[in-house]
């Protein structure tokens, strides 16, 4: 089998079962092109699997391969030596401390983390999916020191969520679950569509009401993990290559959910498990500055607190100012920079939505570079931060991220400033709908729900957000009084909240089954799709963002309870799922408009 893949464009690795130099000639001579090697805890160890070339076998795979795809001469030792992949396991406490030393060693090409193994010596427990604090460091440590020593980090995943999650987070080598996973995955799934049920994805799986929607039942664990509250966040001071330079040193970087364009590999991220986007925010000082960049995706900025100054073009030359709760969408592939000028001494709060699971980083405006670099910061061709200062190693000129030319950044397309005013909403700008939501006319309810970009939940006819180029999400406000709820509904999309004010109680699952978090303002909560929930302000009026995955127009399902008081307030949808008076439609209509409510 390993010779049949060797002739094909897949690389065929073996995880070996020990160290034995014998065992692992063999499996090159069967065809493997990359070894994984057990239990690494020494430098010593992947020294001594690693013979010197000229005594090394050639592996009969090499030679079938060269054979088969190659036209150009004979393949010599160093070409087979070259395409060998070796992999050393980190799965040890012990090993985890002499990574440095590991990965030093000639011929390594980079290590795999046995998660469940260092899971169990570092925390006592086996989980692939860990979120204790110290495998969460363990975990960021071989990133990063891979990522200084060029070398490849990879990790055991136990589905493809959880591989697009590590791929964020920084590893290049992931494998979405072993053959008895994959296989157990595929027979219930063939086994529950024959059945006419709901196939099972991620967590625990309820049929509902006859329908074969499939819902997701939160636990209280899960529910606590998806809560980001303000003791939670974490800052990064370090994470961009501006970070040094005097009036700049201050600011204080977030990623909240997924890691956004940080530079740093000590970037903490709350959540990061892939949404579609990412959300994150900067906090700065009154007269702090944001220096001049450029994204390729959506950047989105929603300011909590403060007055902002946001200056863009290619030397910064158009420049507006913003305060809160305005919210202000840039244009993709033009430079930025912002400015916290608040009248008062204030550590100002913007958050942002990014585009994408992967952002692709940023480009920085070529005088902050040279700036920069003054300061012994630089970047990486990864886009990574280079600090000589604190000991890191500055690569060869061909190694770092060139400056954008002078011609390409004078033929950036330029935006006027009141071509940019269009592109934000500010607090007095919010058209508020009260029905925007089937459930608003109900005692105790009365939901608020202004669009900002893109179509999101809104059930108002007649609403229309400012923005609406595809940005890859939505963004609303909702707002409710004091002790006032949004019923229970599903969304089969991703949300992540964002409490602008007051305090908001989230509880999810259906009756009966009830799980609740408090998220106090500055929070951000992340909704997973496909999950019954119910919201309710606490303390006060609140008044959140709710962030949708997709450019869509959303749908949401509500309980039958809130569905049957509707309709006994002559509200329902119409047949384009739209909120109305019953009594308006004919029959033909009212069918249509529920076959809208039933959960697909």
């Amino acid at each position: 089998m390993l010779q049949a893949l060797s002739a094909t464009p897949a690389v065929p690795l073996v995880r070996v079962a020990d160290n034995d130099p014998a065992q692992i000639m063999r499996m090159l001579d069967a065809g493997a092109y990359g070894i994984i090697c057990p239990m690494i805890s020494t430098r010593k160890r992947p020294d001594a699997l690693s013979p010197p070339a000229a005594t090394r076998r050639w592996a009969t795979a090499l030679l079938v391969r060269h054979a088969a795809c190659c036209t150009a001469g004979p393949i010599t030792r160093s070409h087979a030596n070259d395409e060998i992949l070796t992999l050393a396991m980190i799965e040890t406490r012990e090993g985890l401390a002499n990574l440095d030393a590991i990965l030093a060693t000639e011929g390594l090409d980079g290590v795999f983390i046995g998660p469940n193994d260092l899971s169990l010596t570092l925390t006592g427990s086996a989980s692939a999916e860990s979120r204790h604090p110290e495998m969460l460091a363990a975990v960021e440590r071989v990133v990063s020191q891979c990522r200084q020593r060029q070398k490849i980090a990879g990790i055991f995943c136990t589905s493809g969520e959880a591989a697009a999650r590590r791929i964020s987070e920084g590893f290049q080598f992931v494998t979405p679950a072993n053959d008895v996973m994959q296989l157990g995955r595929a027979s219930r799934e063939a086994v529950a569509q024959a059945r006419g049920n709901a196939i099972p994805t991620t967590g625990r799986i309820r049929l509902l009401t006859g329908e074969n929607m499939k819902a997701r039942h939160i636990t209280p664990e899960q529910a606590r993990s998806r809560l980001v509250a303000p003791e939670d966040m974490v800052s990064c001071n370090l994470a961009f290559i501006d970070c040094k330079l005097p009036g700049s040193h201050l600011k204080q970087n977030y990623s909240f959910i997924g890691p956004g364009v940080t530079q740093s590999s000590a970037q903490m991220v709350n959540i990061p498990e892939p949404h579609g986007f990412n959300i994150g925010a900067a906090a700065m000082p009154k007269g702090v500055t944001n220096n001049l960049h450029l994204h390729f995706t959506a950047e989105v900025f929603l300011i909590h607190e403060g007055t902002w100054r946001f200056r863009w073009g290619a030397n910064g030359e158009n420049e507006a100012e913003f305060s809160a709760p305005a919210i202000l969408s840039i244009p993709t592939w033009i430079f930025r920079g912002f400015t916290n000028v608040s009248k008062e001494e204030t550590c100002g709060m913007v958050y942002t939505v990014l585009g994408g699971n992967h952002t692709g980083g940023i480009i920085w405006h070529p005088s902050i570079l040279d700036a920069a670099s003054e300061y012994g910061l630089y970047l990486s061709k990864e886009n990574m931060l280079i600090d000589v200062n604190a000991g890191d190693t500055l690569p060869e000129p061909s190694a770092l991220l060139a400056p954008l030319p002078a011609d390409e950044i004078a033929a950036l397309r330029h935006y006027s400033v009141e071509e940019m005013r269009q592109r934000a909403v500010t607090g007095e700008d919010r058209q508020w709908s009260a029905a925007g939501l089937l459930d608003s006319v109900l005692p105790g309810h009365g939901g608020e729900i202004a669009p900002v970009i893109g179509f999101g939940i809104s059930q108002d006819k007649h609403a229309a957000p400012a923005i609406v180029n595809p940005h890859g999400f939505s963004v609303e406000w909702l707002r409710l009084a004091a002790d006032h709820v949004v019923g229970r509904h599903l969304c089969p999309d991703v949300q992540v909240i964002m409490v602008f004010k007051g305090t908001l109680e989230v509880t999810w699952n259906v009756e009966g089954e009830e799980v609740s978090i408090i998220a106090p303002e500055r929070s951000v909560i992340s909704v997973p799709e496909n999950s019954w929930r119910r919201y309710r302000a606490l303390d006060g009026d609140m008044e959140c963002i709710l962030t949708t995955q997709g450019d869509q127009r959303k749908r949401i399902y509500w309980d039958e309870k809130v569905l049957e008081q509707a309709r006994a307030a002559n509200r329902c949808l119409d047949p384009d799922g739209y909120v109305t008076a019953v009594d308006l439609l004919p029959e033909t209509a009212r069918r249509a408009g529920r076959r809208l409510e039933a959960l697909p």
